[in-house]
């Protein structure tokens, strides 16, 4: 999780998972977002923010949460960041209600060795626009988009406990709130944060 355009590691992290899934084939790779923003190679390339999906693309990530910071580049870019990505994103409390963007899936079913596992992906909304809550991201990039709060949106997906082996929550919402809403939802089976940069 937040990476923020930094493409330096994925050498080390393409042979630590080669390593890993030697031990361990049904490694599942995910991102925790903040993919883009922070290192102007990312930042300036032709179509901002595809380096990063390239090298997530080779090192065989599956899902990915969207961060704030993927909307940095305006939802134009991003869209097609999306399209070029071979991972998915997902996303549970925005709505494109008129957005550029497409509606991302609020959730995602996968199956490993038999384990079913459900995905669960939640962004941060700490700021305030206009009386209403909102990534930190600047207002103009999302126009057409509305959110809503990631801890009570989280709950309203208590029922696919029932429909997975595994509930996993993948949430861009930092370590106090992913507290919160492991508190609040017992039904999660683990939670893999982003946001806050918590070493935990």
């Amino acid at each position: 999780n937040d990476m923020h355009g930094n493409l330096y590691p994925f050498a080390k992290i393409a042979k630590y998972l080669k390593s890993e899934k030697a031990k361990h084939p049904h490694t599942l790779v995910v991102s925790g977002g903040d993919m883009f923003t922070g290192n102007p190679i990312v930042d300036q390339y032709p179509l901002r923010g595809f380096p990063m999906i390239e090298v997530m693309n080779q090192t065989g990530y599956q899902f990915a949460v969207l961060g704030n910071h993927e909307f940095d580049y305006g939802q134009k870019v991003l869209s097609e960041c999306i399209q070029k990505a071979n991972f998915e994103m997902i996303c549970a409390n925005v709505k494109a209600d008129s957005a550029i963007i497409d509606q991302p899936k609020p959730y995602t079913f996968t199956e490993i060795d038999g384990i079913r596992i459900c995905i669960l992906g939640l962004v941060e909304t700490t700021k305030k626009f206009q009386g209403a809550a909102i990534p930190s991201v600047h207002p103009e990039r999302l126009k057409g988009l509305s959110f809503t709060s990631p801890l009570e949106t989280a709950l309203q997906y208590k029922h696919l406990r029932q429909e997975c082996d595994l509930f996993v929550g993948l949430f861009h919402t930092g370590y106090e709130t992913d507290k919160e809403i492991a508190k609040a939802m017992p039904e999660l089976d683990v939670i893999i944060g982003g946001h806050s940069h918590t070493r935990i």
